[in-house]
């Protein structure tokens, strides 16, 4: 009977190994919308309690490593995946050789794409990502935003050593994104995390609401909304042993640098802020010379860049005006389509005035998020922050200008009668502080190098001043 008993046990360890390789793995398709062709690439696989997660590139569209929020196979012959941040959704069914898996990608519309397994190398080194062992506390935590009713998920690492430690809040950049800042197979926070956790500062970094294991809904929030998940940190740090609540400081990374001034515009507890490539100047500013610069890099010609700059400038102002949010997607078309219908129809397509690349802009643009970011005025939270401020800027970034915001900040801050503020443009870093040639978005995952290893150091040690 003894006998028996481990067969069947190997018989059902055997079978649950099968599934496993048979669905674990890395899978390649095409997608064909219309005339347009992306390549599509879910990475499957196996995890604890015997469930399946899965991580989607879409590299013509430069997106990487977007973790899909449902993960089902059913009868080992079927398997659904839930993209909830695009509303998207694969459905699919395994080929009897275990090669293949056809099915549809549903996004407003079924398409047909069909996955083939892939060797799934993905030829990108990066030698800065850390490896165990690590000298530090590793703590997986959760705490409550009380005003959202939400629960935030995150990883707190603790510096070696009895006492109560000093700690940093990372803070991350625009879109849902995960404790680790995930971009083009690249982690910064948890390079910076390492880092600083290494040379004495405790560090959380969280998931953004609705993204990872934090709840909420991202789509409906405003970066005001994501302020008081920061807060939520800040509070839960205070009550924790092994931290310092009078030494407590955050460090915000793109939007992350225009939350961390709002929290500190308000929670005056704070021991010092970081912005990393923060906006100091109105979010519509800071749109049109971001569209400005990756247009110009891309050789646009100077008459294509004038006409985008002002119709892009009339529809900001439309935005910033309707306070009651009364413009629909056809009011601002028509703010435009006067301009648009001064171009030749080769013009209109390059910049993005036909009628329907224009609609599907606008339409992003109503989102709560962009029009609070259009209508955001940074000086208005900068002239209450009384703590301690860095700002630094790469001097290659091309979506958060060096001179214009850093400007905008330090005018900002001298106006709140802020003493303790230190300014740095770098030079050759780009937006997401790379060493960098061009400082354009498709080069950030050609470099190996995640964080500059002088801005790492720069950070820490002013952070060690305060």
């Amino acid at each position: 009977m003894k006998y028996l008993i481990i067969s069947s046990l190997l018989l059902l360890m055997g079978t649950n190994l099968q599934a496993q390789n048979d669905w674990a793995g890395t899978w390649e398709g095409n997608l064909k919308a219309g005339p347009q062709e992306l390549r599509v690439v879910f990475h499957v696989k196996k995890g604890d309690n015997n469930t399946w997660t899965a991580l989607m590139d879409s590299p013509d569209q430069m997106a990487y490593d977007l973790k899909m929020d449902e993960v089902i196979i059913k009868d080992d012959k079927e398997i659904s995946m839930v993209l909830k941040a695009a509303n998207a959704k694969f459905v699919g069914e395994l080929s009897e050789d275990k090669q293949t898996i056809k099915g549809n990608w549903i996004q407003g519309m079924e398409l047909p794409l069909e996955l083939k397994r892939s060797e799934g190398a993905s030829g990108f080194a990066r030698p800065q990502e850390p490896k165990a062992p690590f000298p530090y506390t590793i703590e997986e935590v959760t705490y409550e935003n009380k005003k959202a009713k939400i629960n935030l998920a995150g990883t707190l690492t603790i510096p070696e050593g009895a006492g109560k430690h000093p700690v940093v809040i990372l803070i991350s950049g625009s879109g849902p994104q995960d404790r680790d800042e995930s971009i083009l197979k690249h982690k910064p926070f948890w390079v910076l995390a390492d880092y600083w956790t290494r040379n004495g500062f405790a560090v959380l970094r969280f998931d953004d609401r609705g993204v990872g294991a934090s709840e909420g809904d991202f789509a409906s929030a405003t970066s005001a909304d994501f302020a008081t998940d920061v807060e939520a940190g800040v509070n839960f740090l205070k009550k924790h042993d092994r931290i310092n609540a009078k030494k407590i400081g955050l460090a915000g990374h793109s939007e992350g640098g225009m939350i961390a001034p709002i929290v500190a515009s308000k929670n005056k507890s704070l021991a010092f802020i970081v912005l990393l490539a923060g906006p100091g100047v109105p979010g519509n500013e800071l749109l049109l010379k971001q569209s400005y610069d990756i247009m110009k890099q891309q050789y646009f010609e100077a008459s294509e860049l004038a006409m985008a700059q002002k119709t892009s400038a009339k529809i900001y102002e439309a935005i910033i005006k309707d306070t009651k949010e009364e413009l629909g997607v056809g009011d601002i078309v028509k703010l435009v389509k006067a301009d648009a219908e001064a171009l030749d129809e080769a013009t209109r397509k390059s910049i993005g005035l036909d009628e329907a690349t224009l609609r599907q802009s606008i339409t992003s643009l109503q989102t709560p998020w962009m029009r609070y970011f259009i209508r955001y005025q940074p000086k208005e939270y900068l002239k209450k922050v009384k703590c301690p401020v860095l700002a630094i800027n790469g001097e290659k970034d091309l979506q958060v200008a060096a001179k214009p915001n850093l400007e905008g900040i330090e005018a900002a801050l001298k106006s709140a009668k802020n003493k303790n503020v230190k300014i740095v443009s770098l030079p050759n870093l780009n937006h997401l502080f790379q060493t960098a040639e061009t400082g354009a978005v498709d080069e950030y995952i050609k470099i190996e190098e995640t964080f500059s290893p002088e801005a790492m150091k720069l950070v820490l040690d002013w952070m060690k001043t305060q």
